[in-house]
């Protein structure tokens, strides 16, 4: 009888590399930034960070797994983005009015890292943090503005929207197949509701419009989408709402 060979968890500093959004990265850097951070698994649904109130002062890496981005509003929190492994980006303080309370919580078993966001600026771009976050508050303010009316100048129907949505995860999580982009994450009706701003129901209804007009398939429990499609109803749906 021949022995399995266990296999072997890659290591932080491998998970590190394989991030695209990290790739430019010199191989000394990514060491530096192994040394600087500590890592934790975090379980399925459990929160790897909330930012409650105003901007978290670390950098938080998703180096395996899942995650999504919640907008928390009293009691009631609505599913914003849904992101692969890579930097999970702080939020922007939001224009008055808009309560900033955002929680990343796992979809998956996840391994994350965590280092001080000056830690991260002066290893990732190799300058004096307080020089670079002069200009990225001043974006993040812009920013905030932007997302705090975001949902009324959009201008898209819910149609538009869902194309919109299922484009922004084809292209977070999609690979190419013959009939399409397949997107590698199993989606519930709720949370494509809950990023386009809808009732579970109407969404249900326009992913079945769309699979009778051949633009989404099903593969089991995942999704494949015709790009160009979606793309050309989008603009279609921008006309339209014009």
């Amino acid at each position: 009888m021949t022995a399995t060979i266990p296999k072997t968890r890659p290591s932080d500093l491998q998970l590190l590399g394989r991030l695209k959004g990290l790739a430019w990265l010199s191989s000394a850097q990514l060491k530096n930034l192994v040394d600087s951070m500590t890592t934790r698994n975090v379980k399925h649904k459990d929160v790897i960070f909330e930012e409650r109130g105003a901007r978290s002062e670390d950098t938080y890496i998703m180096l395996s797994g899942t995650a999504e981005l919640r907008r928390v509003d009293g009691t009631r929190s609505r599913v914003v983005a849904i992101m692969s492994p890579g930097v999970l980006f702080r939020m922007p303080m939001m224009a008055p009015g808009v309560e900033h309370t955002f929680r990343w919580i796992a979809l998956s078993d996840c391994r994350v890292a965590q280092l001080t966001t000056n830690s991260f600026i002066s290893i990732g771009l190799g300058v004096r943090p307080a020089d670079f976050l002069k200009l990225a508050d001043w974006e993040n303010e812009r920013r905030g503005y932007l997302m705090g009316r975001y949902p009324s100048f959009l201008g898209l129907r819910l149609q538009g929207r869902v194309a919109v949505a299922l484009l922004e995860l084809s292209g977070e999580f999609g690979v190419q197949e013959t009939r399409g982009i397949l997107i590698r994450v199993a989606l519930t009706e709720r949370q494509l509701a809950d990023l386009v701003g809808a009732s579970r129901a109407k969404v249900g209804q326009v992913l079945r419009d769309f699979q009778r007009m051949k633009v989404v398939i099903r593969e089991g429990h995942l999704l494949a989408v015709v790009t160009r499609r979606l793309e050309a109803m989008v603009r279609a749906n921008r006309r339209i709402a014009a």
